[in-house]
């Protein structure tokens, strides 16, 4: 089982979207984005920590937007939490 942790400056942008004027609704990442993102938190401990957040998710190519969206997706569905924290924390195959 996975856990992903998303921070809450992560959390906070969930409303934003890719593209000026888009809603979160019709602007979904691709699934290999998703794959992506998920891979990462998940070579990062399944944890997404608050003061690695801007820096791990702008190396790896995702904007702020992005990274909500994605994490807003993975809450939806059941895949990830948010600790006591605050941060993002996966909950995949590979996350226990």
């Amino acid at each position: 089982m996975k856990f992903l942790v998303l921070t809450a400056p992560v959390l906070a942008l969930a409303g934003c979207s890719l593209m000026p004027g888009a809603s979160p609704s019709t602007a979904s990442p691709s699934p290999e984005r998703v794959d992506a993102f998920v891979a990462l938190v998940e070579g990062a401990g399944c944890e997404l920590h608050r003061e690695d957040n801007d820096a791990l998710l702008g190396q790896a190519g995702f904007s702020d937007g992005e990274a909500s969206l994605i994490s807003r997706q993975l809450l939806d569905v059941g895949q990830a939490e948010i600790n006591e924290e605050g941060n993002l924390v996966l909950i995949t195959e590979n996350c226990i």
